[in-house]
């Protein structure tokens, strides 16, 4: 007898939080029938899109904070975990997940539970470098040139090693230094070795 009772006794192959229960005593159980659910909520999958413009800047391990309306004075600190190889071709963005461990309250409670709405900061890398707008970048094939200002403002075609794009400006891998200046407007009228007026100078 006692042996068939061990044969009729449920173990979950993980810890877990119990649901609703669906049944009650006396009722008769068959294979398939929900008894309830069991959710191990002590790590916690976010999911969340981020824009196109900012998917070379993400990682994974990269640092987010979340926030709930539920607990509003209080931050969850979460890590990126998966970034997925494709955008969304009509939103143009990524789907990216990320975790953070769920705390527990002074009754040991979890505090985050599945379904929850939760607004993400996520701060992006910073770096120092060398940047310049768009449509100072000229293309001559696969070739990507800006043109210099030399020490007497004569122009000077530099082909550069782009970078990331954000925000109407592109990052100079190669191919220029800082504090080097750089032709910005009327380009089309610009042609290498050809001597330019600033605007506002007087001419000499």
């Amino acid at each position: 007898m006692k042996s068939d009772l061990e044969k009729r006794v449920l173990k979950a192959p993980f810890d877990g939080v119990l649901g609703v229960r669906n049944i009650s005593l006396g009722d008769l159980v068959s294979p398939g029938t929900l008894i309830t659910t069991l959710d191990d909520i002590s790590t916690i999958n976010v999911d969340f899109t981020v824009p196109e413009k900012y998917f070379a800047a993400m990682g994974p391990g990269m640092k987010f904070i979340a926030t709930s309306s539920a607990y509003p004075q209080r931050d969850f600190e979460g890590k990126v975990s998966f970034i997925s190889p494709r955008l969304n071709d009509i939103t143009r963005s990524v789907q990216v997940r990320g975790e953070l461990v769920n705390p527990k309250d002074e009754k040991g409670n979890y505090l985050l539970r599945p379904g929850m709405l939760l607004s993400l900061q996520i701060q992006l890398e910073s770096k120092d470098m060398i940047a310049v707008p768009e449509k100072s970048v000229q293309s001559l094939g696969e070739i990507q040139y800006i043109f210099i200002l030399n020490d007497e403002n004569v122009a000077e075609t530099r082909e550069i090693v782009p970078g990331i794009r954000r925000d109407g400006k592109v990052e100079i891998l190669s191919g220029a230094s800082a504090n080097e200046r750089f032709v910005l407007e009327g380009i089309n009228k610009v042609r290498n070795g050809m001597k330019v007026r600033l605007l506002g100078a007087e001419e000499k």
